[in-house]
C-alpha cells in the first residue's frame, strides 16, 4: 500500500439496493472539502452540487450530491464542519461493482 492510500479506509459494500445506517457507517461529524457542480450529462445545465466532506477522525471521504441551488457560499478553502439534514446512503451495482450514492435534502455550517 503506497503512504498516499493508506489513510483512507475502502467501505465495503455487500447488496445492491442496501441503505446505510448513516450514523452507524460514519458517524455525525463531518468536514466540508469542496464543492463541486453536479451537471446533466453531455450538458452544461447544472441540477445540484456535489459537496466533499471529510469523515472526522475517520481519514474518509465521500461525496454527497444535494439537488437545486447551491446552499454553502464559495469560498478558496472551507474545511469548516456541516450538518445535514436528510441525509441518505444507499449501494448499486454498475459493471459488476458495487457503489455508494449518498444524497440530502440540505446542508449547514455547524457553529462552533
Amino acid at each position: 500500500m503506497t503512504k498516499k492510500n493508506q489513510f483512507f479506509k475502502a467501505i465495503k459494500l455487500s447488496a445492491e439496493g442496501r441503505e446505510i445506517d448513516i450514523k452507524k457507517e460514519f458517524g455525525e461529524d463531518y468536514e466540508l472539502l469542496e464543492v463541486n457542480e453536479d451537471k446533466v450529462y453531455g450538458t452544461n445545465e447544472v441540477k445540484g452540487y456535489i459537496y466533499r466532506i471529510g469523515l472526522v477522525d475517520r481519514y474518509s471521504q465521500i461525496d454527497v450530491k444535494i439537488e437545486g441551488n447551491r446552499q454553502i457560499p464559495e469560498a478558496d478553502k472551507y474545511k469548516m464542519r456541516v450538518k445535514f439534514e436528510g441525509l441518505t446512503a444507499v449501494t448499486y451495482k454498475y459493471e459488476n461493482n458495487f457503489y455508494l450514492m449518498v444524497t440530502a435534502d440540505k446542508i449547514t455550517p455547524v457553529k462552533q
